[in-house]
């Protein structure tokens, strides 16, 4: 199965060589909220990728988890190249969509969304920001498979009519 960790550190390899983020150099890549990362002595570096997770869940034998991406990076006063800021960061999008679901992460297990809608953003502050945000789900197989447990105590295996039991030893019996 492919962690939250692996995502992330997928996500930040794209984001390092991706020649507008990173340039085979440490990329502007975080998850959450990028301004609660930096200090306020330290400024944002532009173009920026940054990921929120939303959730995590089951649906059978998929583990999926959602996240929003953003691409952000600087307009100029007035928001006078605000349409080519979108464009550029709607472009990284895509790359990355193109990425996660052209690259065969652990052995092609990882999927991503191939349906995705991109919202253009503009956010006025200290840093007057425009870009993209999109949801991506990564969906992984997930087995249901209680010999990946790590227990702590001993267990025996039963078979009875009913099917193969693991039996904890305080009892408790487990369904395989």
């Amino acid at each position: 199965m492919i962690t939250l960790n692996n995502l992330i550190s997928y996500q930040r390899d794209f984001a390092n060589r991706h020649s507008q983020l990173g340039n085979g150099n440490e990329g502007h890549y975080f998850v959450g909220d990028p301004w609660d990362e930096v200090s306020g002595a330290q400024d944002v570096k532009y173009p920026l990728l940054f990921a929120v997770v939303e959730d995590a869940r089951l649906n059978g034998t998929e583990h999926v988890t959602s996240m929003t991406v953003y691409v952000v990076d600087k307009v100029l006063k007035g928001l006078i190249n605000e349409k080519e800021v979108w464009s550029d960061c709607e472009q990284i999008g895509l790359d990355f969509v193109t990425y996660f679901q052209q690259t065969k992460f652990d052995k092609g297990l990882l999927k991503i969304n191939t349906n995705v809608s991109f919202d253009f953003v503009t956010e006025l502050g200290d840093d007057e920001i425009g870009g993209v945000k999109f949801k991506v789900d990564f969906r992984t197989p997930y087995e249901w498979d209680l010999c990946s447990i790590p227990f702590a105590v001993q267990l025996d295996y039963l078979l009875d009519d009913t099917g193969v039991f693991l039996t904890t030893d305080d009892g408790l019996k487990l369904l395989l």
